[in-house]
């Protein structure tokens, strides 16, 4: 991690007048500014999205061990430009943060997949841990839809999803404890969400706050 340059980020978030991780005060700042479009708010904003995404990829490229030196210009352009170019159009101006926080979440992973494979996108969008202060309400949001979506399922998809998705066993771990070959465990988690990406309620999540979550494909 460049060290000179975490410091000036954190000497830039510094002039902030709320703390980087203060939700409750950025959405504040965000739904002033998305009614009254004052200047000062503006700038406010555009220091903490800035610091906000670049903080976001630093964070996790450190636990990236396939990251190279390089990785960084590339990924904060692409997540930063995906938050700035989006602010204009949030559906839901009191969640702005959270919405930052996913929109983070999705260009990052996204742009990792088109340079690489990537492996159970949508088990690792539900585990990660980044800015837990940022992401708190949407994951609990996302899992509340998620567990309902699952009960709502067959019986045999739902035992099978929700060990899946939910408890976050591999295929090996749920074939021991369902006493099925880990082909149909295979079969039945692709099943499971095939019927999860056509659920109402999981459609509406999509729609708000997690745009492309249910178009990766499960590895």
């Amino acid at each position: 991690m460049n060290i000179p340059y975490v410091e000036r980020l954190n000497a830039l978030a510094a002039r902030l007048p709320f703390h980087l991780d203060d939700v409750e005060r950025v959405n504040t700042v965000f739904l002033r500014w998305h009614t009254s479009r004052g200047e000062d708010d503006r700038k406010t904003l555009d220091i903490w999205v800035y610091c906000r995404t670049q903080s976001y990829v630093l964070n996790k490229l450190a636990k990236d061990t396939e990251a190279t030196p390089n990785d960084f210009d590339q990924l904060s352009s692409v997540v930063f430009t995906k938050v700035r170019s989006g602010m204009e159009s949030v559906r839901k101006p009191e969640r702005f943060a959270n919405w930052v926080n996913v929109v983070c979440r999705n260009a990052y992973i996204n742009e990792r997949k088109r340079e690489r494979p990537r492996d159970e996108l949508n088990e690792e969008m539900l585990k990660d841990d980044t800015a837990p202060a940022l992401m708190d309400l949407d994951r609990a949001e996302i899992m509340r839809a998620v567990e309902g979506a699952i009960g709502r399922l067959p019986p045999s998809l739902s035992i099978v999803g929700r060990m899946k998705l939910l408890e976050g066993k591999n295929y090996k771990q749920i074939a021991e404890a369902t006493g099925l070959p880990i082909s149909s465990v295979r079969t039945y988690t692709a099943k499971a969400l095939a019927r999860l990406r056509e659920d109402p309620e999981i459609r509406e999540i999509v729609r708000d706050i997690i745009p492309g979550l249910l178009s990766q494909e499960e590895g």
